[in-house]
């Protein structure tokens, strides 16, 4: 089921047009102060973490009140004191209906230019984020365009975040002298921080970029150099 929305942060989101990109997104529907739904939750973040990390800036998860009463304080309230690093949304009713009716929590998950409906679940049972790693993975083996683009390449990177100079450290080595297009992002895929057009030799070099405006936690580090990327995962913690 589509959706035009904008989220608790306020960046819109149009669905179909986030999964023709060939991403996945994973949807829970939650009801305050529902057991079950905090447990999906803690075990959707840990599959969400591991398909992030094989294809990063390629899945998206996202939390929506159950109904259409939910208010953005509600719901990004929720998130935030279970520690959950997805999108909060309100307004789910449409959709809860859509994926099979009342049962809290509803875990979906969609993807590809198809709009295929991966897995569709009313309730929560142990065993099911294992069971959407498995389609996840499934999934991207058979769409592998999507994924070649983001983790083919010649490059070699280290990164690693020097918390006394607040800054990222990379060692960058390819094969031919390029223009090198540095990104730091969110674990939802958003860029952070930007760093264009760095003159690469061709031979090992030290970059540096200034991570004092970025607050703690765990960020993707995406190198682009012509047609190849490569991405590394890091902590930022003073």
């Amino acid at each position: 089921m589509d959706f035009t929305q904008d989220d608790c942060n306020g960046n819109p989101h149009h669905l179909f047009a986030e999964l023709e990109e060939n991403n996945v997104v994973i949807l829970e529907f939650f009801m305050n102060n529902c057991t079950p739904c905090v447990t999906a939750g803690n075990a959707l973040m840990d599959t969400y973490d591991m398909l992030l990390e094989e294809y990063p800036g390629h899945v998206k998860w996202y939390h929506f009140g159950y109904n259409n009463t939910y208010n953005c304080d509600l719901v990004s309230g929720w998130v935030d004191t279970h520690g959950f690093n997805s999108t909060p949304f309100t307004n789910g009713a449409a959709q809860v209906a859509y994926y099979g009716g009342f049962g809290m929590p509803t875990v979906v998950v969609v993807g590809g230019a198809s709009h295929e409906v991966i897995f569709a679940e009313v309730g929560y049972s142990s065993g099911d984020a294992d069971d959407i790693y498995e389609l996840v993975t499934e999934f991207f083996a058979a769409n592998p365009l999507a994924v070649e683009k983001e983790v083919a390449s010649v490059l070699a990177m280290n990164a690693f975040y020097n918390s006394a100079t607040q800054q990222i450290n990379l060692q960058v080595q390819n094969d031919v002298a390029s223009d090198l297009t540095i990104e730091v992002c969110s674990l939802t895929g958003q860029a952070v921080l930007n760093s264009q057009n760095v003159k690469y030799s061709g031979k090992e070099q030290s970059v540096q970029i200034d991570a004092a405006g970025i607050s703690n936690g765990v960020y993707i580090i995406k190198l682009t150099a012509g047609t190849n990327v490569i991405t590394q995962r890091i902590s930022v913690s003073r």
